[in-house]
């Protein structure tokens, strides 16, 4: 994994700064350095372009031994452009423009800019990219481009260029009125009479039908993907050797907008941003490592990155906060356990300008290196060590796996204006909670989506499948995974909110489609209790399970097993395929299991089969493990999520296992050779080299 700093974003940091800093970045250790490129201060006036910054930063990285990471902002766009064309202005939805200023992400220029629907706009944009592209294209210390920031704005413009891109969608995506009438329940006689919906999240309520909006959130997610594969074709066409990124706002299993699936297939590498919320909590870590799950599902094989990881004091929208070292260290190590590509810190120096200034520096604020510093400097040596010893570690596939369609949160979120809590939160929770249980059993689950499904399939590794929330309620997707299931594998089902179906209408028959009809098992009536409740697994060692939001009333056939009940009820219910088998629970426990209750992670260990490591570490409150092997060895990574020192012990079950400690010298205990007391600090890891195991 190449380690990297964000560094120069106008107006700073100042150019006397400069050869120190990138001597002192030469020091630590670093790989990568990114530059952000706005539009506004490369090209300040018509035919101005100023290039004297970015070649004297360019011909730096190439000094000091740094590839550059270059962020173009075409959306920070010059006054001039914009002042050209003013009645292209960005419109609210009462039809007003739109004042164009400074923005957390540009501090200066016209942003958003006049979006990129308006030809004058995109063209605008394109000269843009290729101004930039083809300069730097050819320079040594070239590396990667990221065409698009957090995938920022994407917000709409209440205008009729807008409007027409969206009824041309419309007609591509029902070709004929009758079938957009029959889908949404909209009475119209053309496309033209569709509006642009106005977005807010709360504010939707009553603007058009439910499945209309969701209608409209595809088109919002069609959109982002359009304009990403045009940004990205482009760099192309002009620069073939070096790969083009992107990535998202780190937000989990959260954003009906944001398909990361589609949007990965058309960049060369996807990544994520991640934040500290405040302060750390017992999640922090493992809300990073959904992030880098999320990301590494959606590349499908592709490298994926770490666009942004905080590296110095917080604040602004995020709290106040700085990280400590062990906690920069820890999560460095965590996108490396996951296998990112590569990991940038936000940022270098602290900004002196705009709304996320005084905050942010990876150094002090004179420059001068730090504990954090050496944090850095530690995660690079260990990694280059690591390489030079057993050659490139990688990440072998999870046993577990979770399934996850934004297309599911898209159809409840556009009812979500109809409850109180919001209706999303508790999605959210429901895949967020299986994704905790997994990491407690000990293994960390991949994200799977439909389209990666459909394209790649299901890996031979896969031993258990998740799909909270009906998440393929799609023909095309069921069959690779029904397929998956008779050659061994186990599939889990949670239950249905009981609002939409990729159909957009109420489901006449859940579990829906050919699931219910091979699980044997119908739901005959819905109840949404206001409390959680238990749900009694049966079995030698039986469980509790603690349901949440619902609890549905099923009819079980001939074929189904009762495994789980609530009250005497069934609840859950397991149907052989083939060699493999299907789970269907009839409430949510992810948000049970999140929300503190449950033997979820025990049940998630009991149904993967069962084979000797080698060597055991015992169960540890806080503790999530993770693993990549490098040559015959293992690496071991013990992360604490919590917010005080953890103990636990690692067990050699195998003759010749051997252990050498990587982040931790002073291991052993009284208790024998085979047999390692280690303590980790509160928001910190150990990494372990494991060798001598099993085959």
């Amino acid at each position: 994994m190449l380690l990297g700093s964000q560094y120069f974003r106008e107006p700073g940091p100042s150019p006397d700064e400069w050869e120190f800093d990138f001597k002192k970045m030469e020091e630590i250790g670093l790989d990568l350095v990114r530059y952000w490129v706005f539009w506004s201060t490369l090209n300040p006036s018509r035919d101005n372009w100023e290039w004297n910054k970015l070649d004297k930063l360019f011909d730096l990285a190439s000094q000091h031994g740094l590839g550059v990471i270059v962020q173009l902002v075409p959306e920070n766009q010059p006054r001039w452009f914009v002042k050209d064309n003013a009645d292209l202005a960005p419109r609210d939805a009462a039809g007003l423009r739109s004042q164009l200023m400074g923005h957390t992400i540009a501090a200066a220029g016209a942003y958003p800019g006049i979006t990129f629907e308006h030809a004058e706009s995109s063209s605008g944009m394109s000269m843009f990219i290729e101004m930039v592209v083809e300069r730097y294209k050819n320079h040594p210390a070239m590396h990667t481009w990221d065409v698009w920031n957090e995938i920022q704005p994407y917000s709409v413009s209440y205008d009729d260029i807008t409007a027409s891109t969206w009824h041309t969608w419309l007609h591509s995506r029902f070709v004929s009125v009758d079938a957009f009438r029959a889908h949404t329940q909209v009475d119209i006689s053309n496309f033209e009479d569709v509006p642009l919906l106005w977005t807010g999240q709360r504010e939707d309520h009553g603007n058009g039908t439910m499945p209309l909006r969701a209608v409209y959130r595809e088109w919002l997610a069609s959109r982002m993907v359009g304009e990403m594969s045009r940004r990205a074709s482009l760099v192309r066409s002009i620069d073939s050797e070096h790969p083009v990124a992107s990535h998202r706002r780190g937000a989990t299993f959260r954003d009906p907008v944001i398909d990361d699936a589609e949007l990965a297939n058309t960049v060369d590498m996807w990544g994520t941003s991640h934040h500290v919320a405040k302060i750390v909590s017992p999640t922090d870590f493992r809300e990073l490592a959904m992030k880098l799950a999320m990301a590494r599902g959606a590349s499908s094989g592709k490298p994926f990155w770490l666009a942004e990881i905080f590296s110095g004091r917080l604040y602004h929208g995020y709290g106040h906060y700085s990280p400590s070292a062990g906690e920069l260290r820890s999560s460095l190590l965590l996108a490396f356990a996951h296998g990112a590509f590569s990991a940038v810190l936000w940022q270098y120096r602290h900004e002196g300008f705009g709304s996320e200034m005084a905050g942010w520096g990876l150094v002090n604020f004179d420059g001068s290196l730090n504990e954090r510093t050496a944090a850095v400097s530690q995660v690079s040596t260990t990694i280059r060590r690591l390489l030079a010893e057993g050659g490139a570690p990688y990440r072998q596939p999870s046993e577990l796996g979770v399934l996850y369609d934004a297309s599911v949160l898209n159809m409840e979120r556009s009812i979500d204006a109809n409850f109180d809590p919001p209706l999303e939160a508790s999605i959210t929770e429901e895949v967020q909670g299986w994704f905790m249980a997994c990491q407690d059993s000990g293994s960390s689950a991949d994200v799977f989506t439909p389209s990666r499904v459909i394209r790649d399939g299901l890996p031979s590794e896969l031993r258990v499948l998740i799909a909270p929330l009906n998440a393929i309620d799609n023909e095309i997707a069921i069959k690779p995974v029904l397929d998956w299931v008779r050659n061994g594998g186990t599939l889990v089902l949670t239950a249905f909110t009981g609002m939409l179906t990729n159909e957009l209408t109420s489901p006449s028959r859940v579990p829906t489609g050919r699931f219910g009809l091979v699980l044997d098992t119908s739901v005959i009536g819905r109840d949404y209790p206001q409390d959680g409740f238990e749900i009694t697994l049966a079995g030698e060692h039986s469980l509790q399970l603690r349901g949440h939001l619902v609890l549905e009333e099923l009819e079980v056939g001939a074929k189904g097993k009762v495994l789980g009940t609530s009250n005497g009820k069934p609840v859950v219910v397991e149907t052989n395929l083939g060699k493999g088998r299907l789970l269907y629970i009839a409430s949510l426990p992810g948000i049970g299991y999140l929300r503190g209750g449950g033997g979820l992670s025990q049940w998630i260990s009991r149904l993967l089969p069962q084979h000797s490591l080698g060597y055991s570490a015992s169960d540890s409150t806080n503790v999530v493990f993770e693993r990549m092997r490098l040559g015959a060895d293992e690496l071991l990574f013990a992360f604490n999520t919590g917010m005080d020192v953890v103990n636990f012990d690692l067990l050699l079950t195998s003759p010749g296992v051997t252990v050498e400690g990587i982040t931790v010298n002073d291991f052993h205990s009284e208790k024998g050779s085979t047999h390692y007391g280690l303590s980790v600090p509160a928001g910190d890891c150990v990494l372990l080299r494991i060798g001598g195991l099993p085959d």
